[in-house]
């Protein structure tokens, strides 16, 4: 069963310190259980402030790096849990033009600190072993949303992936980090590698 509840949130940022709407999904009605899933979707505004100066319930969306994310530049994203798949949608306006970008969903809200956002969100988590190289029978765009894009001329761009896994409302990523490589590496030993963390937009969630 699928429950769809709009929410709008308005929000302000820190270090991409800006007014936005976040549009939330949700039964309205106390805890879902994990076995309905939801759409969400959240899209904002991106501006530069220092962080002292960020408002306390900043949260949502921000830019660790105005020359690659800059002022002013916007960020959308949709997730649409179907059947036993999942669709990621993510869109930009006004980044660098001509560009690529790397940009994955991770497992926590974005926060003014860019590790805030902790790691790649994965379908089946990778064993924690201590391994420090990243294993590619997880970290790979069938176990988890990669959404690397390209800008246009305008600084304009998007990505859609669907993958054959469903999440949900309790167990899904929480944001989408924007990194500095032009691409997501494959290269043994680097997967998932995609450089420093430039931006992040938080889904909004229901509980």
């Amino acid at each position: 069963m699928r429950i769809t509840f709009h929410r709008k949130i308005p929000v302000v940022l820190a270090v991409a310190a800006s007014g936005l709407l976040a549009t939330a999904c949700d039964s309205g009605a106390g805890a879902v259980e994990d076995t309905q899933t939801t759409d969400a979707h959240a899209g904002h505004t991106l501006s530069h402030a220092a962080a002292l100066q960020a408002p306390a319930n900043a949260r949502d969306a921000f830019t660790y790096n105005p020359r690659l994310a800059p002022v002013g530049a916007e960020m959308a994203i949709e997730m649409a849990p179907s059947g036993n798949s999942t669709t990621f949608s993510l869109e930009v306006t006004g980044m660098r033009p001509n560009r690529g970008y790397a940009a994955h969903a991770h497992t926590d809200k974005c926060a003014a600190d860019p590790a805030a956002s902790g790691g790649h969100y994965q379908n089946e988590p990778a064993p924690e072993d201590g391994s420090e190289t990243p294993d590619p029978k997880f970290v790979n765009p069938e176990n988890e949303f990669w959404l690397d894009f390209e800008t246009d001329a305008e600084g304009n761009g998007s990505s859609t992936v669907t993958v054959d896994f469903e999440v949900t409302d309790w167990d899904r990523p929480r944001s989408v980090v924007v990194h500095s490589a032009q691409k997501t590496s494959t290269a043994p030993g680097e997967a998932g590698v995609s450089g420093d963390r430039v931006a992040c937009l938080s889904l909004p969630h229901s509980h």
